[in-house]
């Protein structure tokens, strides 16, 4: 089972996510509660707007197991927030930050997401802002702060 886990996150790197989709799959069959593949599987659907119903179920299995992991809060806020749902969204993005051990760029881009489709600009902003300065990678980012509003 390993070996699928981490040939899934070396086709991730190489961007076939059907290979990676598929061993992920693999790894998920030997060791349904490999909470590692279920957060990253959850994730990369959520990232693609696929499948969200499976990666929340997949994404709570992780908080069940480890209910104040920030990366895990931030992935199930990120499936409810690709589902709409952006109240749900910003009570677990708010949990991520409380749990946060190292100063994470994309968990406070995310956050600054949530809150903009709340309505609350100035927050989103300061995160944003946040993000930027532990140098964030995201492409999106000025942009987001230049126009005020979340942009995919």
């Amino acid at each position: 089972a390993k070996i699928h886990n981490l040939r899934g996150d070396f086709y991730h790197s190489l961007g076939d996510r059907e290979k990676m989709y598929a061993d992920y799959d693999s790894t998920l069959i030997y060791d349904p509660g490999n909470i590692n593949v279920l957060n990253n599987y959850a994730y990369y659907l959520s990232v693609e707007g696929r499948d969200l119903k499976r990666a929340l179920q997949m994404s709570s299995r992780t908080l069940e197991a480890e209910p104040l992991n920030a990366t895990y809060l931030d992935t199930y806020a990120w499936i409810l927030f690709k589902m709409k749902r952006y109240n749900d969204a910003l009570g677990y993005m708010e949990k991520a930050l409380r749990y946060l051990e190292t100063d994470n760029p994309e968990i406070y881009e995310h956050y600054g997401d949530v809150l903009i489709m709340c309505g609350e600009k100035e927050k989103a902003l300061e995160n944003w802002h946040k993000a930027v300065q532990f140098n964030s990678t995201s492409p999106t980012i000025e942009q987001k702060i230049k126009q005020e509003k979340y942009l995919e």
